[in-house]
């Protein structure tokens, strides 16, 4: 038992009247409740009642113990309900890392909309050409179009393919390719992320050797080359989405595309609430994408 349990059931007594009426509204018997009120006594090192047989008599210190009981208590229930209001309504940092194309064109308007509905929250979002690191980088969260990291927990945000893509103009000039093996006449533009970068993979492990006029480690600078008609691009289409939602880029070799992809959130095991209020909100957001 504590003292702040003791004043509650010393506030019961004194507000029934008896410890009958007392231990039922507390739901304890007389005799527990004696024993609690004793307790409390020798904490106080003061008898707080005059008990007869007949009657219940409160003491002068028992009397100004009750007032400064039900301020202490009446400031222990405001604590609590603050407390409730802050868990009620997320607050704080979140600190997210992500690759620079997923950050720049769909985390960057998702985050926006985020914060509108959670107002309290202040996110961080930093982007990088490089795998980032949940330790390292010290993020409460990594988005990476990667294999997930087994030190954290990881979960799926969304399910992709590398696809081939070019614009109307483009196609309305060289024509469309129909298998991979046309892709050898078709200028194509490169993502240079090193290894074997040049490698376009389709059905059954056919690899390609693509080969253009036009190489970059940032996709972002590929992207307005291939709708302005350069050349053609492979890459996951859910970075692609808005353009393709627009006309600007079309997918080719669709049924040759297998190559798939995943887009992970990697996050600390017991995940704070506002990180598990930001994934739902993110998952949610993605399935809009790429439907």
């Amino acid at each position: 038992m504590d003292l702040l349990s003791g004043m509650k059931q010393f506030v019961a007594i004194v507000q029934a009247g008896s410890f009958a009426r007392a231990a039922k509204d507390l739901y304890v018997s007389p005799s527990k409740l004696s024993k609690q009120l004793a307790w409390l006594e020798g904490q106080l090192n003061t008898k707080l009642f005059i008990r007869t047989t007949r009657q219940l008599e409160i003491t002068e210190a028992g009397k100004l113990f009750y007032e400064k009981a039900l301020v202490a208590l009446e400031k222990a229930q405001e604590a609590k309900d603050i407390t409730f209001e802050l868990e009620a309504k997320p607050h704080g940092l979140i600190r997210i890392g992500t690759s620079q194309s997923l950050g720049q064109r769909h985390l960057t308007e998702i985050v926006i909309d985020f914060l509108k509905k959670y107002p309290e929250i202040k996110i961080e979002l930093m982007g990088s050409s490089r795998y980032m690191d949940l330790v390292e980088d010290q993020c409460d969260i990594v988005f990476q179009i990667t294999e997930p990291d087994n030190r954290f927990e990881n979960c799926v945000i969304a399910n992709d393919k590398f696809t081939v893509l070019g614009s109307p103009r483009y196609f309305k000039k060289h024509g469309k390719p129909k298998t991979p093996e046309d892709l050898i006449d078709h200028n194509c533009l490169v993502y240079d992320i090193g290894g074997y970068s040049n490698q376009w993979i389709f059905r059954d492990n056919q690899k390609i050797l693509a080969s253009g006029n036009f190489l970059s480690n940032n996709i972002l600078s590929l992207i307005p080359a291939a709708v302005d008609g350069i050349g053609l691009i492979y890459f996951p289409s859910l970075s692609l989405s808005l353009e393709i939602k627009e006309g600007r880029l079309i997918k080719v070799l669709e049924e040759y595309s297998e190559r798939k992809v995943k887009v992970y959130a990697t996050y600390r095991r017991q995940a704070t609430r506002k990180v598990d209020i930001f994934l739902k909100f993110i998952k949610a957001r993605f399935s809009e994408i790429i439907k």
